[in-house]
This record gives structure tokens, sequence and C-alpha cells, in this order.
């Protein structure tokens, strides 16, 4: 997954000319927010109650990253 994402992370900002990229992870799922930091995502905080799906509103982890950030 690391890899995918990796290079979607350099498509976006080199082919698309992006400045940002954002993602979004639900709490708990720490093997996302994993990829997330290794390609150079930062954790910019979480968004109470963002989505309603399932029948209820969950949160989300929103993670963030610009052109300038190192592609770890």
């Amino acid at each position: 997954m690391t890899e995918g994402v990796r290079a979607v992370v350099v498509c976006a900002h080199r082919e698309f000319k992006l400045h940002r990229v954002e993602a979004w992870t639900l709490p708990g799922n720490d093997a996302s927010d994993r990829v997330l930091a290794k390609t150079g995502f930062a954790h910019e905080g979480t968004l109470k109650q963002k989505a309603w799906f399932k029948g209820a509103y969950h949160d989300f982890r929103m993670f963030g990253r610009v052109a300038d950030d190192p592609l770890c």
C-alpha cells in the first residue's frame, strides 16, 4: 500500500501540479495512518463527526502534505 500511495503522491505533485494533497482515516485505523506517515503526510487534527455512514456520524483523522514536503 505504501508504494501505491507514494506513486499517487508523485503523480499528484509532479504531473497534476497539485500543491496540496489530503487524506482522511478513521480513528483506530493505525495501518493507514502509518502508510500516510511513511509517504510524508502529517496528521493535522481530527474532524469531529465529519461524515454520516452506517447509521452514525464518524470522526475522521485529517492528514495533509504539500509539494515541498519530503517524500519519505
